[in-house]
């Protein structure tokens, strides 16, 4: 609705276990503001119980492309 992209994290399973970790994950993240960590803009559940985070797109590389070259210089930490 908002005409813009973002990156969805889903919570595949409805165990418990997992669903309390998503949530304490959603929560640390909502908390955090740095320029190296993606914002999230929400996280709810699913009408069967799967639980999804709404973060921002973030266009480039993935990690592990970046790492395979060498490590990071300082100024990109």
């Amino acid at each position: 609705q908002l005409d813009s992209f973002v990156a969805l994290k889903i919570a595949f399973s409805i165990e418990d276990s997992l669903q309390q970790r998503f949530i304490r994950e959603a929560r640390v993240l909502s908390q955090l503001e740095h320029r190296n960590i993606v914002r999230l803009l929400s996280y709810d559940t699913t009408s069967d119980g799967r639980m999804y985070m709404v973060m921002e797109f973030v266009d480039g590389q993935d990690l592990a492309t970046v790492l395979k070259s060498g490590s990071l210089p300082a100024a990109q930490l």
